[in-house]
């Protein structure tokens, strides 16, 4: 092999591979209406002798899934991850109805989505995968890992706008209120089939981090408020808090000087967040303390 071969063949390879490789996915990677199949854009390392890990990335509203995770290839590439990335139209995340119904179906989907990859990457992967989210992709993020912890390794969420807490009920001025979905647990056997497995979540790794500055309360629905507080700052540390108190290993990050943003910082700190949790035995969580670290 030439030299100049030598220097190509990795950025030829690395271009086959960002191809679209799967029948329902275009070259534009089209968003499909909630409901429908999710249309993803992935890259897939070359087949190895274990399984590869898989970062399933998660954007925010009005972006795409191949504009968001762009920045994270060379990492995909330097780890020898799968690297996921779905694109959704999302309806009106400032509704509860709106969310729980739209929720509802794309946990669905993304667990059918991690079921197929297999067969769709054509290489053996982790049957549990890494979950990184933003902003609204980071309320699609850590509502899949309460639903289906048993699929999910590892979790980085940042700069949410609401959360679903990890309880069936919770005390307030008035008395104890059960919380539904999209607030709480408290109708997972009804829409789910399953209660929330604290046992499972307990082994799933959770990074909650916001800008310091991600702090305007009138970016938020009100609805959230008595839960889990009125700002993106407040609601990560309430989220992260209820978390910690079942015992599910959990980090808090407020990013100084940072608003609302997934870059520089941020970015860094949920790529090495989730890398790390690789290197952990199967053993539960060894690198992490069961408590809430700020």
């Amino acid at each position: 092999m030439t030299n100049l071969a030598r220097l190509l063949l990795p950025a030829m390879l690395s271009a086959v591979l960002l191809l679209p490789v799967f029948d329902f996915l275009d070259s534009a990677a089209e968003a499909l209406p909630v409901g429908e199949r999710p249309a993803y854009l992935s890259y897939v390392p070359p087949a190895s002798r274990r399984p590869a890990p898989v970062l399933l990335v998660l954007h925010g509203h009005g972006d795409r899934g191949a504009v968001f995770s762009a920045p994270l290839l060379a990492r995909a590439q330097a780890e020898g991850w799968v690297l996921a990335a779905p694109t959704f139209e999302y309806g009106d995340w400032r509704n509860p109805t709106q969310v729980a119904r739209e929720d509802t179906l794309l946990v669905q989907q993304l667990r059918d989505l991690i079921r197929r990859l297999p067969q769709e990457t054509g290489i053996r992967v982790e049957p549990r995968v890494l979950l990184y989210g933003f902003s609204r992709g980071a309320q699609l993020a850590h509502r899949f890992a309460l639903v289906y912890p048993e699929l999910v390794r590892g979790v980085a969420i940042l700069s949410a706008g609401t959360y679903t807490l990890p309880l069936e009920s919770m005390r307030l001025e008035e008395g104890a209120i059960a919380l539904d979905w999209p607030y709480g647990c408290a109708d997972f056997a009804a829409r789910f089939g399953h209660r929330l497995n604290r046992d499972q979540l307990q082994a799933v790794p959770f990074l909650v981090g916001v800008g310091e500055l991600d702090s305007n309360s009138a970016d938020l629905p009100r609805q959230w408020d008595r839960f889990v507080g009125r700002t993106r700052v407040e609601r990560a540390s309430a989220f992260a808090g209820a978390l910690a108190k079942l015992g599910v290993p959990t980090r808090l990050v407020v990013f100084p000087r940072e608003g609302h943003a997934a870059a520089g910082l941020a970015r860094a700190t949920v790529l090495d967040f989730l890398a790390r949790i690789l290197y952990l035995d199967d053993e539960p969580n060894p690198l992490y303390d069961r408590v809430l670290q700020v």
